[in-house]
């Protein structure tokens, strides 16, 4: 059947922007533009790259990079980092203003280099940043967090208070394993995942709120928190409890 050849309007131009920029590849935005002679000026539409490559955007003014290894141009008036850089390359490049960080970690060489305050750009802390760390008693985690990685605070056997941001999506396997002065925690309903091990023997706690939404518990993952009295959780998550637990008396 031969496609009707028409002049797009700007809300129909604005539609097929908006499916061209979740295509992956080059082939991909070419196959779409090829489906009819409308459809040759959308990616003239563009202002930023949606794919690493920028072969296809005649009109690029900010440039997005996706990888470390992808290259600049020199055509980008603004070029968009979107990919996690370490706090230290951070610091190196935001004093220009025409390169913005998308994503920051912080990682366990950050730590060593700029102690234990975490820098507010910061999106995650990243694997065994704080492990072993055994004078930290506590810790203010910014609010753009949303992932503590495997590890993060792993044997950190005098952290009592901890509050975690109301961003975060995701607690990493074994994150407090061991953080045996830990007494209580909320865990803010945007988490959904929590992973294996991930409150492993934190022998003083006593109580833990759950978040609604949670989608993914670990195993084991309050393994060995013998104190544990009171937890506060849904009625999908109360039903499986039990997978979760040894060792431990509590309430619901």
């Amino acid at each position: 059947m031969e496609i009707e050849n028409k002049t797009l309007s700007e809300s129909e131009m604005k539609v097929l922007t908006s499916i061209a920029k979740y295509l992956k590849s080059e082939q991909d935005l070419i196959n779409f533009v090829m489906v009819c002679k409308s459809h040759q000026n959308v990616l003239d539409c563009f202002f930023f790259n949606p794919i690493s490559s920028t072969r296809l955007f005649v009109n690029l003014q900010e440039q997005w990079l996706y990888h470390p290894w992808d290259q600049v141009t020199s055509r980008a008036k603004k070029v968009i980092l979107n990919y996690p850089i370490t706090t230290k390359d951070y610091n190196l490049i935001k004093g220009n203003r025409n390169i913005i960080c998308k994503q920051v970690k912080f990682t366990k060489q950050d730590r060593e280099n700029l102690g234990n305050k975490i820098p507010s750009i910061v999106n995650s802390i990243e694997e065994k940043c704080f492990e072993q760390c055994t004078d930290l008693e506590q810790i203010t985690l910014p609010s753009r967090i949303t992932s503590l990685g495997y590890s993060s605070f792993r044997d950190c056997v005098k952290l009592s208070n901890i509050e975690l941001p109301e961003n975060l999506i995701r607690i990493g396997s074994c994150c407090f394993d061991h953080c045996t002065n830990l007494k209580s925690l909320t865990i803010p309903n945007t988490v959904n995942y929590i992973g294996d091990n991930a409150f492993f023997c934190c022998n003083s706690l006593t109580s833990i709120y759950l978040p609604t939404h949670l989608t993914s518990l670990g195993k084991s993952c309050f393994f060995g928190c013998n104190n544990l009295k009171n937890i506060y959780a849904s009625k999908e998550i109360q039903n499986q409890l039990p997978y979760y637990f040894s060792s431990s008396s509590f309430a619901i």
